[in-house]
């Protein structure tokens, strides 16, 4: 499992290394479940941190994404970007100061809102007056000692909040998939079945025109034999006379 990064550097084994010719298998693993979760962080004040964080979730088999470029000042996010926001199971966001003050940051925040799915907000004491934290107003946070910002380890409540709100999230997505796969075989079932008793009710109506033209041929053949029955008689008549 890798964590993939804008900048094409990838984490692996626990280091960064420049990528290698990525496999078919990877390609289509990637574009059937995208990415499982996206990092957004402020490079100014978190970098050291959010690699860690890639690092230990990459561990525990996840897909991370991390912005290495970031998003310039007065841009919109680019395509690419977007496209990786859309296809993102769960979106952690590092709450320091510097990102709480990042446009980049909350431009990340407001296009994964509009997903409605999990988002982890991590709160080093001062996320509240973040730029972007009223569109995250409501959700629980989940406290990080701002000292592990200077040591860049994040804490074992972090990941395993991580861990447990991805399960849950994929878990209601397997059973949302379940739930629609299984009104989607009920509508074919009955759609099936309706298609069925509309043949058999077909097929029954031209059984019914057979047997009825049926009848009219043995009538016309019982018509038809007692005229024939007359003509004879008829004509033993004449040869007596």
């Amino acid at each position: 499992v890798i964590c993939y990064v804008q900048s094409i550097i990838l984490i692996q084994n626990n280091k960064i290394i420049w990528p290698m010719p990525d496999s078919l298998y990877n390609r289509i693993i990637r574009f059937i479940f995208g990415i499982d979760i996206f990092i957004s962080y402020s490079r100014k004040d978190t970098a050291v941190y959010a690699e860690r964080l890639a690092i230990l979730l990459q561990e525990n088999e996840f897909k991370c994404y991390l912005d290495k470029w970031g998003t310039q000042p007065g841009q919109n996010l680019s395509f690419s970007l977007k496209r990786i926001l859309r296809h993102s199971s769960l979106f952690v966001v590092i709450g320091s100061d510097k990102a709480g003050e990042s446009n980049s940051v909350y431009k990340e925040v407001e296009e994964f809102r509009k997903r409605n799915r999990t988002i982890v907000p991590i709160d080093f004491g001062n996320i509240r007056s973040a730029k972007w934290y009223s569109i995250l107003q409501g959700l629980a946070l989940t406290e990080e000692n701002v000292a592990r910002l200077t040591t860049g380890e994040p804490s074992d409540l972090v990941i395993k909040r991580i861990i447990n709100s991805f399960t849950y999230q994929r878990q209601s997505q397997r059973l949302r998939l379940i739930t629609i796969g299984t009104i989607t075989t009920l509508i074919f079932m009955i759609s099936l079945i309706g298609y069925s008793i509309f043949q058999l009710k077909e097929i029954r109506q031209e059984k019914e025109k057979l047997t009825i033209t049926n009848d009219n041929l043995k009538k016309d053949a019982e018509i038809l034999n007692s005229n024939l029955n007359s003509l004879q008689l008829q004509n033993k008549n004449l040869d007596s006379l």
